[in-house]
């Protein structure tokens, strides 16, 4: 896990208020109190970075289209009125992203991010290449122009999500976390073109306790609210040997391999059974499908090596108590990594079964960035229906 960098705040332009204003994430609305574009992305981005300032600040684009000759003047003086402390992180989105990178060209210890941005602007340039600027913008959109001439004045990335605010969030997130942009973006594209696919027909879902856990703990709350949301699928919640604390986990890796578990099966695992759940799979149970929840990368005799296709992690690398084992996650898995979450279950059940909802509709790969903002799902309103009968 990567030291997170040490950016004080970060402030998202925005084009469309006063100039003189500068405001919290979650005081800046446009009309009739909707939060505007760049505070939503915002609120987004601190929701994603809980221990970074993120804050709003006005920037009055039609007066430096009006400055001419005199843009780097007009910028000074915005610059010295903003008051932007060293080594902050400055995000633009379309103009504001050129007048981000241009700002600095006079501060060249910012961070900056200009997304679906001009590299040219009502005749105005950029003077050269500079490091920690980075240009995320896709060149199928039609609405943006004049982006040819990125790779040449940042570390520039033309990729079909740029669009996917909630998905830009999180990259950004990960590089105020420490990690690296260009492994970031590989990893989102990697997901988004290769994500999980259930099969077609599931015919059980197993949903596996935790170290000293039973199936009557998290797990059988899980299994109430999903089986609202499928009433078509079968679960099954089996005492696993690791409820006793003392038993190795390879035992319970034994265990699945003498339960029978019919091919193409959904195992759900919270923590050491998620890891158990995916140890199966590279006992030649590949065909399984995997779904890892807090679940470190080893423990006792187990330990994963090998990339399977049909597995999920979901977990945060700030969780205490799989510290220093997740970091192999995103080279063995289809990997979501939330600061929001830990290892406490049951104040995150919501979103978890949103993200498995997600993975059974095939959709998880575009959605689960999102998966703090939706309102309601549409499994949710299944929430208010009596529970099936049982059968």
């Amino acid at each position: 896990m990567p030291s997170a960098r040490n950016i004080p705040r970060v402030y998202v332009l925005d084009g469309g208020r006063r100039p003189d204003s500068v405001s919290s994430h979650s005081e800046s609305t446009g009309r009739g109190g909707e939060l505007n574009v760049a505070a939503q992305f915002a609120e987004i981005l601190a929701q994603r970075s809980p221990n970074v300032e993120c804050r709003t600040v006005a920037i009055a684009v039609g007066e430096f289209e009006a400055s001419g000759n005199n843009l780097g003047a007009t910028l000074s003086r915005w610059l010295a009125d903003a008051r932007l402390p060293q080594g902050a992180a400055v995000v633009g989105i379309g103009q504001c992203g050129f007048l981000a990178a241009k700002l600095q060209e006079s501060r060249a210890d910012l961070h900056v991010f200009a997304l679906n941005a001009p590299a040219e602007w009502s005749g105005k340039t950029l003077a050269g290449k500079l490091p920690r600027r980075f240009a995320l913008y896709s060149t199928t959109h039609e609405r943006v122009g004049h982006t040819e001439n990125w790779p040449r004045l940042a570390e520039s990335y033309d990729v079909r999500w740029a669009y996917l605010r909630h998905t830009v969030a999180a990259m950004i997130a990960a590089y105020l976390n420490g990690w690296e942009i260009d492994e970031e973006v590989e990893r989102i594209n990697r997901r988004l073109e290769n994500g999980s696919r259930p099969p077609a027909v599931i015919p059980m879902v197993y949903l596996l306790h935790g170290k000293g856990g039973s199936p009557a703990g998290s797990v059988s709350q899980f299994e109430a609210v999903l089986s609202k949301h499928w009433p078509n699928l079968r679960f099954t919640r089996p005492l696993l040997p690791h409820n006793d604390e003392s038993a190795p986990a390879g035992r319970s890796v034994e265990f699945l391999q003498e339960l029978r578990i019919p091919e193409h099966a959904l195992l759900i695992g919270l923590s050491l059974g998620g890891l158990v759940a995916a140890g199966l799979q590279e006992q030649g149970r590949g065909d399984l499908h995997v779904i890892c929840i807090n679940s470190p990368t080893w423990a006792d005799d187990v330990r994963l090596q090998q990339h399977v296709a049909n597995r999920v992690a979901i977990y945060s690398s700030l969780d205490p108590v799989i510290a220093g084992r997740t970091a192999d996650w995103p080279r063995i898995a289809e990997a979501y990594d939330f600061p929001w979450l830990t290892h406490e279950t049951d104040p995150h059940r919501k979103y978890l079964v949103r993200l498995i909802d997600w993975y059974l509709e095939g959709r998880l790969a575009i959605a689960a960035d999102r998966v703090l903002d939706v309102p309601r799902t549409r499994q949710e309103a299944s929430e208010d229906l009596p529970a099936p009968e049982s059968r």
